[in-house]
């Protein structure tokens, strides 16, 4: 399950972050440019608080997994698999 849990926030967060930031920027361009593709100031903000959440998300999913192997550390012992760094 930790396996799932580090290669999900590896791949799907920087996805997120990417067509967020991709789909924000066309709002700004077409709120600013007015290209007749329907967005408008307030998909901007939406946009931008999406993306700022995918951020807050990514701390936060870091945390919880250097606080998952510190629990698993502090409750069974080292990991055997791990190398030293």
């Amino acid at each position: 399950m930790a396996r799932f849990n580090r290669g999900y926030g590896r791949i799907f967060i920087p996805i997120w972050l990417a067509f967020v930031g991709l789909f924000t920027i066309a709002a700004v361009a077409d709120s600013f440019f007015e290209f007749g593709w329907g967005y408008n100031w307030s998909d901007v903000k939406i946009g931008l608080i999406m993306f700022g959440c995918g951020i807050a998300f990514w701390f936060l999913w870091q945390g919880g997994l250097r606080l998952s192997e510190w629990f698993n550390e502090t409750m069974f012992g080292p990991d055997p698999t791990k190398k030293d760094d």
